[in-house]
């Protein structure tokens, strides 16, 4: 079943709604008035409805289904919500599973809405979503059920609301998208600045502006037209009146909302006026004055009832429209219509979207949008400093790393256990901390270049990981001639970074254009070589051209070729290549190759082909050469043989083109670790990558819709609150007995809950043991006057920067223990495909079993060593996939007994009689007993014994071993750590202390204090979210222990008093009251 209007949403009801349905399910007599389909299909058992489907077809349906009073729906908000348990097999068709909707209508006002879940098994689920339904439906039934999937779906509490009425604007509107009246897209001839400058970035696809819910269904008919514009001087062909009328149904309310907008209007001109009429004669006016009750579109603002929302831009401009509230008089009664009047004198001109009768009275924002400025919490750093670390300060970090060159101990090594190891120290387990992106971009000379090696150094980092297509080819003569200036620099910077005992991670091919000349980034780029590399000769070509320029050169600066310098270590195919075919519409190219793999499989008899795939997916074909490229929704969407087929095809071209990548390192001479596939969270693409060296992989947290465009979108959860989604996210895509390394994470900018980064990322992997960790990007920079701090440019970030300081320590220096114990998945090739599970990730409550312990997938059958305990895959977990990149879509629903695994490692002693793990309550701690993390409260704990801390809301506290949080005033990662060799804190002399906060550019603006929408980035300085912090520290030497607010760099700026008892200090810190809002701090009882 397909969703051809598909609006859903988890969201609470509206208040003020009417009840229109309220069933328990809980007796016989709740079906009356439902029809049964068939006959036999529902019952009440257990205290909820069940409906059962016997068979599974795509075709078969069972169901119950009620139509809805007319007069209570029409024109509204329709809400429907309900309690669900389903056990269903998995749906031949994409939609198929349990059945909860909203469907009616005539043609042209039909309603096709629902909530889908993925059928299986899985325990009670609440869910909701709405529909808005036009005036003119004649019909809206609620439909519970299955199709499509065999077993049985069990409904109670079912409930049905209806709120807001909404004008219906599709006969009248005159303007709209792709109007060539209108500038050819919307409203630019309504603008007195000319063409250019109207409304065509306007998101007319939202559901609620203000908070305040508003249809625009006019959109889908009458020519595509749903908005009114009224005449005016600057617009003679305007409407003079239009009228929006409520036939038949009871439309009564305390608030009028109008959703609209004035252009080429002066503050203070009345520009129209709106009229409501009721019964016996009752009129209400509201007039329409710019500036007040309606703002033109070029001057966003906001009062007490008229605020603007969805900006857009235009020209380096900020537009906007408006949403204005008018309350209707008391015992106004039934409206009978409405009316939209502009004044004819005016000079701007009135554009009307859309308009609701309401019960509620929503409180606008005091301002249209937030903008971070100086002021309050918010304290500037200094536009000019030193970036970290100063040598000998707290924050240096040049003794995590031997002083040697890089490839002393020989090449990096996969050793007999899978991990990553050096030749002449095997059994001695590799980590790397792995830095990537403005390193090279940034330098422009070689002196630059050994400045920054050694910078990298003293900031902890082992390993760099390079992608240099783009900048090679940045000012190249032709395709596959580099610029040699920068590959000498390049060559350079490799010297350097080898003198400093830096490995290199190396990206053959990262830009969708390889070794081209041309933007890869720029949209009018129609190359993609992610996907025709499958198939085009010239790209693979193109690909060994500028590879070998890399590898096979000899290296002026260090005499030897990388590929044969034991400096390199990893190396990857091409970044983010699965990409090629998920974001790929066609695959026409690929035709030749599908039709030969097909007759492989079907050993060229094509009656069994047709056998299994079924007349519908064979359509019109007599033979293979009949048959068409499979299409998008083959591979991603369908569930049938055809749909297998595909999968089964792509699995095969990127197992393949990882062997070819394999066979031409070898080639060029290197002969360590080589991978694919690094961005893939789906059951095929570990499947591609079964036979890859390791496994590497890219993830983030809140990663944002559209860069930093106007409009861009970023979740503003805490990934604490989401069980470290991230990171379980990385976890399911480990292999068992293979190395692991994150090429790229990150909690990125603007995300509000970037303090959780380390605790997140940093103290998880060193938990599993993963074999490298990258933060994604530029977390290291030489300059001394950063720029605004962008999404995946982290250097200017103070959050990010302490964040990646204290990855150093747990996961580099090794204050986090690695766990003893590893939960392994099962995960059969056969089963996934018989399933349909090759594009679901693992199922997101088995992930969680890497909350606890180790945690790894295995591709093929092996005996669970004592250290490990094995579970087969059970079900499987949607994924959010974006054009940057993939994660698991965390559900409540599950086949996995979490509560009963935790059970099984308990009784096996993988968890000690005192891990505080409750299920239930979303509390997880680790096997180590190091990491504790409640869900709820959004709280993560690290107490090891050299570093000590908490990330938590504001209020939290947290009783560590030797370290106490007592208050915080703001949300923040409070930690302590030794700085004293190796010591433990409570033998330390010497410690550094973290308070991360938030932090954000100046002057960077959006659209609510929320700060989820994005107007403008900003600029420099960066904003330090400030405030009161109390901490104790449990230490021998607390006579002798002074405490410094320490610069970004690491060297000292103010002392700080401490109150001191025996064995224990503590430090008030108002970082609102220091020269600069620090985020380092340093404690030290030498002199």
């Amino acid at each position: 079943m397909r969703f051809s209007t598909f609006i859903t949403a988890l969201l609470p009801l509206c208040a003020a709604a009417m009840e229109i349905e309220s069933v328990k399910f809980d007796s016989e007599g709740d079906l009356n008035g439902w029809a049964v389909s068939p006959s036999n299909a529902a019952i009440i058992s257990g205290g909820a409805l069940k409906v059962a489907n016997p068979v599974r077809s795509e075709k078969s349906r069972a169901e119950i289904v009620k139509n809805l009073p007319l007069e209570k729906v029409a024109g509204r908000r329709v809400w429907a919500s309900a309690e669900f348990s389903q056990d269903l097999t998995p749906s031949v068709s994409k939609w198929g599973g349990k059945i909860f909707l909203l469907e009616g209508g005539m043609k042209g006002h039909y309603v096709y809405a629902g909530k889908y879940v993925a059928p299986g098994k899985s325990g009670w689920e609440k869910v909701s979503f709405f529909a808005d339904v036009p005036l003119e439906s004649d019909a809206l039934r609620i439909h519970l059920g299955a199709e499509s999937s065999s077993g049985s779906a069990m409904f109670r509490n079912l409930k049905i609301e209806s709120s807001d009425i909404f004008a219906e604007f599709a006969k009248i509107a005159n303007a709209g998208y792709a109007e060539k009246d209108f500038e050819m897209k919307a409203f630019g001839a309504f603008s007195p600045a000319g063409v250019g400058y109207g409304a065509s970035e306007f998101d007319a696809g939202k559901t609620e502006y203000a908070k305040v819910p508003f249809s625009m269904r006019g959109f889908h008919r009458n020519g595509k037209k749903f908005a009114v514009a009224m005449k005016s001087k600057n617009f003679p062909s305007g409407l003079e009146r239009a009228e929006a009328e409520f036939p038949n149904i009871s439309a009564e309310g305390k608030f009028l909302y109008v959703l609209h907008f004035a252009s080429g209007s002066a503050d203070g001109e009345k520009i129209g006026t709106v009229e409501i009429f009721g019964e016996n004669g009752k009129k209400a006016e509201f007039a329409i004055e710019a500036g007040k009750s309606v703002f033109d579109y070029s001057r966003p603002s906001a009062n007490a009832g008229c605020v603007s929302v969805s900006p857009w831009q235009k020209r380096g401009s900020i537009y906007a429209a408006c949403v204005s509230k008018f309350p209707i008089p008391e015992n106004f009664g039934r409206i009978a219509k409405m009316a939209f009047a502009p004044d004819g004198a005016a000079a701007g001109t009135w554009i009307v979207l859309a308009a609701n009768i309401s019960e509620r009275d929503v409180a606008f924002p005091k301002e249209w949008n937030y903008t971070a400025r100086a002021g309050g919490a918010w304290k500037p750093l200094p536009e000019k400093y030193a970036p970290p670390a100063a040598a000998g300060s707290v924050l240096d970090l040049s003794s995590l790393n031997p002083k040697e060159t890089a490839g002393d101990r020989g090449r990096v090594i996969i050793n007999k256990n899978g991990r990553l190891a050096f030749e002449k120290t095997p059994d001695i387990p590799a980590k790397f901390l792995i830095h990537i992106g403005g390193d090279f971009r940034e330098m422009s000379n070689p002196q630059e270049a050994a400045a920054y090696a050694a910078k990298l150094r003293q900031n902890g980092y082992n390993m760099v990981r390079l992608s240099p297509d783009r900048d090679l080819m940045s000012g190249a003569p032709a395709d596959g001639e580099f610029n040699r200036e920068r590959l000498d620099l390049l060559f350079r910077y490799i010297a350097e970074l080898k003198k400093n005992g830096i490995y290199i991670e190396f990206d053959a091919m990262a830009s969708g254009i390889g070794y081209s000349v041309g933007d890869s980034w720029d949209p009018r780029e129609k190359r993609n070589f992610k996907y025709s590399i499958y198939w085009d000769e010239n790209v693979k070509k193109n690909w060994l051209l500028g590879t070998r320029k890399i590898l096979a050169e000899t290296n002026p600066y260090t005499g030897t070729k990388l590929a044969e310098d034991p400096q390199l270590a990893l190396v990857i195919g091409y970044n983010e290549l699965e990409f090629g075919l998920t974001h790929n519409s066609g695959y026409g190219e690929l035709r030749d190759q599908w039709i030969k793999f097909l007759k492989r499989k079907y050993r060229n008899r094509f009656e069994k082909l047709a056998e299994g795939w079924g007349k519908e997916a064979v359509g019109g074909a007599k033979d293979f050469g009949d048959l068409p490229a499979f299409t998008h929704a083959d591979a991603y969407g369908r569930l049938d043989q055809r749909a297998r087929d595909a999968n089964e095809f792509c699995m095969k071209l990127e197992r393949d083109i990882l062997k070819w990548f394999r066979r031409q390192f070898r080639a060029m001479g290197f002969e360590g670790p080589v991978t694919n596939f690094n961005m893939g969270k789906s059951l095929r693409s570990a499947l591609s990558r079964k036979n890859a060296d390791y496994v590497a992989m890219n993830n983030y947290h809140a990663h944002p819709s559209n860069f930093i465009t106007l409009g861009s979108r970023i979740s503003q959860e805490s990934s604490v609150g989401e069980a470290i989604n991230i990171s379980r996210a990385f976890s399911a895509a480990k292999m068992r007995g293979k190395p692991y390394v994150i090429t790229e994470h990150g909690h990125v900018f603007w995300n509000k809950y970037r303090y959780e980064q380390g605790f997140a990322t940093g103290a998880h992997s060193a938990l599993q043991g993963f074999d490298g960790i990258t933060c994604f990007a530029n977390p290291v920079t030489m300059k001394d006057t950063p720029p605004a701090v962008y999404p995946f440019n982290n250097a200017p970030d103070a959050t990010i920067r302490s964040q990646e300081f204290l990855t150093a320590l747990m996961y580099l220096r090794g204050d986090v223990t690695e766990s003893k114990s590893e939960a392994v998945v099962r995960v059969n090739e056969k089963d996934v495909y018989k399933t349909y599970s090759y594009n679901y990730g693992l199922d997101a409550r088995q992930s969680r079993l890497c909350l606890l312990t180790k945690m790894s997938i295995a591709l093929s059958k092996f005996e669970p060593a004592e250290n490990e305990i094995a579970f087969d895959r059970l079900g499987g977990s949607s994924l959010i996939l974006h054009t940057a990149y993939g994660n698991i879509a965390d559900t409540q629903h599950s086949d996995f007994d979490l509560k009963s695994a935790v059970a099984q490692m308990r009784e096996r002693g993988m968890l000690s009689k005192s891990n505080r793990t409750d299920v239930d309550r979303g509390i997880f701690e680790s096997s180590t007993d190091e990491i504790y993390m409640d869900t709820g409260r959004k709280l993560m704990t690290v107490d090891t014994p050299r570093l000590q801390g908490s990330s938590a809301p504001a209020g939290v506290g947290a009783k560590l071993s030797d370290f106490e949080i007592i208050s915080a005033q703001r949300n923040a990662n409070i930690t302590v750590a030794a700085a004293d060799g190796l010591k433990p804190i409570r033998e330390a002399r010497r410690l550094a202390l973290v308070i991360s906060t938030n932090s954000l550019n100046s002057e960077m603006i959006f659209d609510d204090a929320e700060m989820t929408s994005l107007i403008d980035i900003g600029k420099p300085p960066l904003l330090v979210e400030t405030g009161k912090f109390k901490v104790a520290l449990s230490t021998p030497y607390w006579k002798a222990m002074r405490l410094w607010a320490l610069n970004m760099d690491g060297t000292r700026l103010k002392e700080i008093p401490l109150k001191k008892s025996e064995g224990k200090i503590e430090a008030e810190i108002d970082t609102s009251s220091l020269p600069i809002p620090s985020v380092f701090f340093e404690l030290s009882a030498i002199n």
